[in-house]
């Protein structure tokens, strides 16, 4: 299958590329199949998530842990359960950044993380209601606290 993708141009993927978000996500409920696209063929660390209901949707992403270490998410047995997570190790986190010309103004999302189950690619975005994450930390304090 292929699909052209909103930073990438025309993309193939496969139906097993496909990640799912049964609820959808926060603003865009009714979009629930994204394809994750690699900026660096083998690092995670910034991604491209695209939609593939709506070419025109794609959405950046950061691994949170490599900006700060200490990034913490406690899943809920309801998400464990939702997502049918078996084993931690298939658990992929992400943050929704938010990118501007300017890298002092990009931020990124560490409230409400988006969840993988790389195993059967289940797909979930959470909100970290007792956290003192921000809905839009700026990429500067999340390198300083890194320094």
């Amino acid at each position: 299958m292929e699909i052209n993708s909103k930073y990438f141009s025309m993309i193939e993927y496969s139906k097993e590329d496909i990640v799912t978000f049964d609820d959808g996500l926060y603003g865009f409920q009714d979009k629930k199949n994204f394809i994750l696209i690699c900026f660096e063929n083998t690092n995670d660390n910034f991604l491209c998530m695209q939609s593939i209901d709506d070419e025109k949707l794609a959405f950046l992403m950061i691994n949170p842990y490599h900006f700060l270490a200490d990034y913490e998410v406690v899943l809920s047995d309801e998400d464990t359960h939702s997502l049918n997570i078996t084993n931690v190790a298939n658990v992929r986190t992400y943050a929704v950044c938010v990118v501007g010309d300017d890298a002092n103004k990009s931020t990124a999302n560490l409230k409400c993380p988006i969840i993988i189950n790389s195993k059967n690619n289940k797909a979930k975005q959470i909100i970290l209601d007792e956290s003192a994450y921000s809905f839009y930390q700026p990429f500067t304090t999340a390198l300083a606290k890194e320094g």
